[in-house]
């Protein structure tokens, strides 16, 4: 299962790569839509989801493991962007940046993973950013929330890899999604960036959907707790 928002991060490429290697993929959406996404002329099954109320997560993954069997796989990838300097920065800009990255992530994995625990085998995948490691001007609120994706991701690593699950962390750098559209990034922050970098451009989905899985590969068995960020070493430690 793949979570995401309406201007999400690459959830298309994602479920691809997943189905590839694995099994159907169930979207549960922040915003109402069906449809069939077709991978080799294989339906993957699309279904609308009350992504942001929380209290109906549970209630949407039911209909998922009903369409679709237990989960095994969840990537928590819904994601929103917006840019205020902390001065003008309110409580409610803060509080969206928690529910949707933070508080979604809890929720999903709360849902889901007893699927995975009761079969001994299960994947998590956290989409954080290169922001929550790093930091950013005008930022502060994106970074903190990404930054507690890193801090669940490593803490739910250590609870539940006796039972077969992995939890991993992918922190994107600078990708070319809806996200970074819907965030109103200058145009000239991102071709300075784009300059800087030593690959010269920014990320493509596809980049953070092949990273994707890879995590969720049976040959990913031995990587948790980790973050894995591809960013065009535009950040490395």
């Amino acid at each position: 299962m793949i979570t995401n928002t309406q201007s999400g991060t690459t959830v298309d490429e994602i479920a691809e790569g997943i189905y590839r290697i694995s099994t159907p993929v169930h979207l549960l959406d922040g915003f109402t839509f069906n449809q069939y996404l077709v991978v080799d002329e294989k339906p993957l099954l699309f279904h609308s989801g009350p992504r942001r109320m929380f209290p109906l997560v549970r209630e949407a993954v039911g209909r998922a493991r009903s369409a679709l069997g237990p989960l095994h796989v969840l990537v928590n990838n819904a994601g929103v962007c917006s840019f205020f300097p902390f001065e003008t920065l309110d409580e409610t800009e803060w509080d969206r940046m928690f529910a949707v990255h933070v508080k979604g992530a809890f929720h999903c994995t709360k849902a889901a993973l007893p699927d995975m625990i009761a079969a001994g085998w299960g994947r998590i995948v956290n989409l954080s950013s290169v922001g929550g490691l790093k930091g950013a001007p005008a930022l502060t609120h994106y970074a903190a929330a990404k930054a507690a994706l890193v801090g669940f991701t490593r803490a739910l690593s250590t609870e539940v890899g006796v039972h077969g699950v992995t939890v991993n962390a992918i922190a994107p750098g600078l990708i070319d999604t809806p996200l970074l559209v819907h965030s109103r990034m200058p145009q000239a922050i991102i071709k300075t960036s784009e300059a800087q970098l030593p690959v010269r451009r920014i990320g493509q989905p596809e980049d953070i959907a092949a990273a994707c899985a890879y995590l969720v590969s049976p040959e990913a068995g031995y990587v948790t707790g980790q973050v894995l960020s591809p960013n065009g070493g535009g950040h490395t430690w």
